[in-house]
């Protein structure tokens, strides 16, 4: 086929973060540099992945015209352990990735935008083999299970890049991959036998290439526009909303070439500069492209315009290291942050740790799998379905395909357990762990992390100490810092802390049910809990809890019964224990004896109790237990509310007279009003009632008035109900719907909320443009007043969103006029 006369342009952002789960709850612990966010997934889904969803094409008055799925348009990969996170706590997100890849399939000839992305962010170059097929076969089921369809390329991390790792992918049906342009050695046009070679010339980014494998097979490759894409990161090019599109019209006709490649880090467009996803909006949206630039992708291009030439690659080469693979394995010079001096001779201990722990690992799972799978590799292979779907139904699946033999539940814990060892062991080789500049920094924390959790499961299976092996590897991996020392120091005081058993979501129960009834069964974290026993005492000045639990992994089916004994006292706080489930009986007789034990006799012969103490939990898990026996406090409650009461009359005349009150005559005031306002919201959503609402708006006024912090929770709550209200006005517009929507709006308005989160500002996008136009062309066939000051008052929330509405208005104009002007329509 002929090469396109246009130019065209492909955008590709490289989405992915490190993993951030606690490998023991399978859940991201919150980190306050993230703040006001949880977490920095949460944040940079806020500021970035979100937005892409729904970027705003802003006219010159700064009013929303338009709202661009971002992923509809470009090229993109998401990295898996980024989009397991992303599935569980930002659905809509995930849902706005799928559609705009599905939308692009549709447009560019059945070639999606999304490519591939093994598994895990490992150097592919120096995994070795087994873990290489493994993590490219788990990352194409991934990319299959989320987009429904077989992936035609595959980003490579860091673009790390050998024969043995593209052979590999050609195996597995990629077609393509992406590359930087000095990852090439030398080039000749096809059939001819002469080959140009590039030196420290960089290969020409404006055509595609194959790339003839070992084994006869080939490859096809691209080379992305290096200057263009470092335009994006350090020219500013995302710093308003024309400056993108400007510049690659003007290089559209400066240039012969004929296409052209721009890749970056997806965070690029929204996080690493704000609002950078309307400037590529802009783009997408060819408000100011001309026509001759068309905007594509990989597989589309390919399809129009298959190579001409063919490259030899620099075998063991990345885009992040001008050194060839030197950054994830020793002192090459290449590092981010840190202070001068500092050096990262600490990366070669700690790859050959992390290579030795692998080796290990691979042996172990080799010699005891083989007991319980017909192959084990295969096995392996294959865990990838578990991974995304752990269902019943999916574990007989699984097992009924893989096991030897009818496996009793002892032994499908050992071959979970040793699969999950095998999942933590992949994950442990993330090249982030030696990107940055120290051993110490919590990438290679979290490295750690998982070469530990992969270790407690491979205790069950050895008698040698395979930790002992790895720490004394580790311990010669030396920090910059002298505070930290080394890599065995990081593993004791990081690590350590890290670590969960099963008697963690056991105390978390008991510590909930103090002040709540917890539904059965219970799941937290990547626990299930099954109540075998539970009973409440009601105590002067505080209560006890006595129960038993069964606790099991969701992941590993490892499986524990306990049982404990609670006891909380306004005045002196928590005491308890657990200890192995013996039956009622015995619940009774640790009972008897926990309560002789805080009289001060001892617990005879009781030597495997374990002191409940709220040390047993995450920062964020002390807190939230407090926060409810805080909130459950009742005699606090009402002292609080008497002493807001009496002091109202002062604390107004200090507000009247622009004067601040103290701390201590504000302090009821904001605890009573908050717990009201959280209280009577709650209630509202629920109930509705306009003595409840206005009751509301006059909570939302002391809210502002006593300058009170905004809660997270409350945001969500006011974001939910607009949700519900918006999708209810689309299925039954009427004005008693849309005064529904109005008086969340208003009530946001009235605490300081904005009601600006891309989710609800799409919600008013798709009632602006599916439901508004219908409905004006109903009134203007049935001259309704009624129905023309509905769209009039919709019309006038678009615009309290932001929302450009002078089409529609112009629309609805003149049954306005004709209204206005015939009496005999007048109500």
């Amino acid at each position: 086929m002929s090469t396109p006369s246009t130019v065209s342009l492909i955008v590709h952002g490289h989405f992915y973060q490190p993993p951030r789960e606690n490998p023991w709850t399978d859940e991201v612990e919150q980190q306050p540099s993230a703040a006001p966010h949880h977490d920095w997934n949460q944040r940079i889904t806020a500021e970035c992945y979100a937005p892409n969803g729904w970027a705003r094409l802003l006219d010159h008055e700064g009013r929303i015209v338009k709202l661009v799925n971002n992923y509809a348009g470009i090229s993109f990969d998401v990295g898996p352990t980024l989009f397991r996170w992303l599935e569980r706590k930002a659905p809509e997100t995930v849902r706005r990735i799928i559609e705009g890849d599905r939308d692009s399939v549709a447009r560019c000839g059945g070639h999606g935008n999304a490519l591939a992305h093994p598994y895990v962010h490992a150097i592919l170059p120096l995994a070795d083999s087994k873990d290489r097929a493994t993590l490219v076969k788990w990352g194409i089921v991934e990319f299959r299970s989320r987009f429904g369809r077989e992936p035609e390329g595959m980003w490579l991390p860091e673009t790390g890049v050998d024969l043995a790792t593209l052979e590999l992918l050609s195996d597995y049906g990629i077609r393509y991959t992406v590359l930087a342009p000095w990852q090439a050695t030398r080039v000749r046009p096809l059939g001819e036998e002469q080959w140009h070679e590039l030196g420290s010339d960089w290969i020409d980014p404006s055509r595609p290439y194959t790339c003839r494998l070992p084994h006869g097979g080939t490859i096809d490759l691209f080379f992305y526009d290096a200057a263009l894409s470092r335009a994006i990161a350090f020219d500013g090019l995302l710093q308003g909303a024309d400056r993108l599109a400007d510049r690659l019209v003007e290089v559209s006709h400066s240039s012969p070439s004929r296409l052209h490649i721009l890749c970056t880090d997806g965070e690029s467009y929204g996080h690493h500069s704000k609002f950078g996803e309307r400037a590529l909006a802009v783009l997408l949206a060819k408000e100011t492209a001309p026509k001759e630039l068309a905007v594509t992708n990989f597989g589309a291009y390919l399809a129009s315009a298959p190579p001409t030439h063919e490259v030899v690659i620099r075998d063991g080469s990345a885009w992040s290291c001008a050194h060839g693979l030197g950054r994830w394995k020793e002192d090459c010079g290449c590092s981010t942050g840190g202070q001068p001096g500092w050096r990262q001779r600490w990366r070669v201990p700690f790859r050959e740790a992390i290579n030795g722990l692998r080796d290990d690992l691979q042996h172990l799972f080799t010699e005891q799998a083989d007991r319980l799978f017909t192959d084990v590799w295969a096995a392996r292979d294959d865990y990838i379905a578990l991974i995304l779907d752990r269902s019943n139904p999916s574990v007989e699946k699984f097992f009924g395909a893989h096991a030897r033999r009818s496996l009793s539940l002892q032994d499908r814990a050992a071959a979970l357990q040793l699969l999950e060892m095998q999942r933590h062991a992949l994950l442990m080789q993330s090249s982030d762990g030696w990107f940055f500049s120290d051993i110490s920094d919590i990438e290679a924390a979290q490295n750690l992390k998982h070469a530990a959790r992969a270790l407690e499961l491979a205790s069950a299976f050895v008698t040698v100490s395979l930790e002992a092996k790895f720490l004394a590897r580790l311990q010669t991996a030396k920090s910059n810092i002298s505070s930290e020392r080394d890599g065995r120091r990081i593993w004791e005081v990081r690590v350590g802390t890290a670590r969960v058993d099963l008697a963690h979501p056991v105390a978390l129960y008991a510590m909930r049910s103090l002040v709540e009834n917890l539904p059965e069964p219970y799941h937290v974290h990547s626990f299930d809990l099954h109540r075998l026993s539970l009973e409440h005492f009601p105590l002067i000045n505080g209560t006890m809890i006595v129960g038993g639990i069964e606790v099991s992994s969701s992941l590993t089916m490892e499986r524990k019964e306990f049982g404990f004994v609670l006891k909380w006292l306004d005045a002196d706080g928590m005491s308890g224990c657990l200890f192995p489930w013996g039956g009622e009986e015995d619940l009774k007789r640790w009972l008897e004896a926990f309560e002789g034990q805080v009289k001060g006799l001892s617990l005879p012969g009781y030597s495997q109790a374990t002191p409940i103490s709220l040390k047993m939990l995450s920062p964020e898990e002390r807190r939230e237990i407090l926060m409810a026996l805080y909130r459950g406090w009742d005699v606090f409650r009402k002292r609080y509310d008497e002493l807001a009461a009496r002091t109202q009359g002062l604390l107004r005349a200090f507000f009247d007279e622009g004067l601040s009150p103290p701390e201590a005559l504000r302090a009821p005031a904001e605890f009573t009003v908050t717990r009201n306002l959280e209280e009577s919201l709650r209630q509202w959503l629920s109930d509705g009632g306009t003595d409840l609402y206005r009751s509301l708006l006059m909570l939302a006024d002391e809210v502002k008035r006593l300058d009170l912090p905004q809660q997270e929770h409350l945001q969500d709550l006011l974001s939910r109900a607009f949700g519900m209200r918006v999708r209810r006005l689309c299925e039954c517009p009427d004005l008693d719907g849309l005064r529904g929507v109005q008086e969340v709006v208003d009530l946001a308005d009235r605490m300081g909320y904005a009601m600006d989160r891309p989710e609800s500002v799409a919600l008013m996008y798709e009632l602006l443009t599916h439901d508004v136009p219908p409905l004006i062309e109903r009134v203007l066939q049935a001259e309704s007043r009624d129905e023309c000051n509905l769209v009039s008052a919709v019309l006038r929330l678009g615009e309290r969103f932001g929302f450009s509405t002078g089409r529609l208005r112009q629309r609805l104009r003149p049954i306005e006029e004709r209204l206005a002007a015939d009496p005999g329509l007048w109500p």
